[in-house]
């Protein structure tokens, strides 16, 4: 095995380790003749980061009911 596959093997199993991700959750692109393609995208990770903090006040509202 040379230097440069060896390095390349102890990257992808520090990946797999430590779980890094390195595929983003969004995709921004234009395409299909949509002018608002970049709109869409950050349209749609604002929505993600509001269903987001739904689910958190939710999640925490259920334990403070479980604690009680």
């Amino acid at each position: 095995m040379g230097e440069s596959n060896f390095t390349q093997l102890k990257i992808t199993e520090s990946i797999g380790k430590e779980k890094i991700k390195v595929i983003p959750d969004i995709l921004i692109t234009g395409g299909s003749g949509d002018q608002n393609g970049a709109l869409s995208g950050l349209l749609g990770l604002r929505l993600m980061e509001e269903v987001g903090k739904k689910a958190e006040s939710v999640s925490s509202k259920s334990t403070k009911e479980e604690n009680q």
